[in-house]
């Protein structure tokens, strides 16, 4: 038996980019105290869902792609894991991509995925903003074992699933974000939600595979693709210069039970944590550092400070909710939660539920696949030879 530890990690949008990629930060902590070595984050995960309307200025959110690298490739080394992360990369003037970017435990880059299927439905406009990928239907090779990367929408397609097992993938992950209108009817929204886990469950099944998927969680109103990603990027607030001259020395401290205002200072890109929670019994690693642990109640209350450096300005963060509060409209997107992990054979091994947050850690046994691919062979019995016409559109 060889147990792989996975952390999920799902949250609401907190009101500012800096403010999400804080929460993120938190959570990704407790996981990593928890033991996770892999960590998967939700589709689009710095921001709101801003393709539910079609808006020129929303390309901005892709402008700071490289920096993003650097700060995501600093949270995961910082903390020893392997980081699914979910970003809008900005490849050329006019060309971007929704890509999947994992980072090794060390911070290196082991591999991109470019979202492959891109969906265009109402608040779903997805094909204004991203280019389809270019890179294929390719695992990437990490420490903890050979990932099939797809983003959500691929995840309807049991051709990406089998193209990603049949090039060797140990597991599936779905960084997604999905959700329902709150006008349709209950009986339609649990068919909805119900085809989403069971086309998914059959990838599982059908390559004998762990499959892993991540949803947003909260509702986040349509109107807020409308506003200026100035608001979103800076805070809502005037850029005020540090006192020190240009060297950030604010931090934010954040913990699991705290909604109070926050300040984020930052400068080039670069993280510092500092951990507050220390325990008496056992060991867990914040930072870099190792640090006394007492138990799942003081991991919980996990006070991290978060120091994230842009260019050597100040940001004053308003609380989260005040203005997504002041964006209320009917129309919007109700994200459905329910991230799961399911086993090689489709057994639950974890689904959430459709409102909380969710930092879970979920143990995942690395030999079934070998062990179910024994009994049920479906590798073997495939007919090659009669498949030519799945490359067509259509079979007239």
């Amino acid at each position: 038996m060889k147990i792989l530890k996975v952390g999920l990690i799902s949250h609401k949008f907190e009101g500012t980019k800096a403010r999400t990629i804080a929460r993120s930060i938190e959570l990704i902590a407790r996981a990593a105290a928890k033991g996770a070595q892999l960590i998967v984050l939700q589709e689009l995960h710095q921001t709101h869902y801003f393709c539910q309307r079609e808006n020129t200025e929303n390309f901005d959110y892709a402008q700071d792609f490289e920096r993003d690298l650097r700060l995501w490739s600093e949270v995961a080394k910082r903390f020893g894991v392997v980081l699914v992360s979910s970003l809008f990369e900005r490849r050329a003037a006019g060309l971007y991509h929704n890509t999947a970017v994992v980072f090794e435990r060390d911070g290196r880059i082991a591999g991109k995925y470019r979202k492959m299927h891109i969906p265009d439905d109402p608040q779903f406009y997805e094909k204004f903003y991203f280019t389809p990928g270019d890179l294929g239907f390719e695992p990437i090779d990490t420490s903890v074992g050979r990932l099939g990367v797809l983003v959500c929408w691929d995840q309807w397609y049991p051709e990406a699933a089998r193209a990603m097992a049949l090039r060797g993938a140990e597991l599936l992950i779905y960084p997604t974000a999905i959700g329902w209108f709150d006008g349709d009817d209950e009986d339609e929204k649990a068919r909805q939600l119900e085809a989403w886990v069971a086309v998914q469950r059959g990838h599982a099944v059908a390559n004998s595979l762990p499959v892993i998927a991540v949803n947003r969680v909260g509702f986040e109103s349509a109107a807020l693709s409308e506003v200026s990603p100035d608001e979103i990027l800076s805070g809502g607030n005037k850029i005020l210069p540090a006192s020190d001259g240009g060297t950030a020395s604010d931090k934010i401290s954040r913990s699991a039970d705290t909604d109070g205002e926050s300040k984020i200072l930052s400068e080039g890109g670069i993280l510092s944590f500092n951990n507050e929670a220390l325990t008496n019994s056992g060991k867990m690693a914040i930072g870099g550092e190792i640090l006394p642990a007492k138990g799942e109640a003081a991991r919980e209350n996990l006070k991290i400070s978060i120091e994230i450096k842009f260019n050597g300005e100040t940001l004053e963060v308003l609380p989260n909710k005040q203005r997504v509060d002041q964006l209320v409209s009917e129309e919007g997107i109700r994200f459905w939660g329910n991230s799961f992990v399911f086993g090689a054979q489709g057994e639950e091994l974890f689904r959430a539920d459709s409102q909380s947050e969710q930092c879970r850690i979920v143990e995942i046994d690395m030999t079934r696949s070998e062990e179910v691919r024994r009994i049920w062979p479906f590798l073997r019995d495939r007919r090659i030879d009669a498949y030519a016409n799945l490359t067509k559109r259509f079979i007239d």
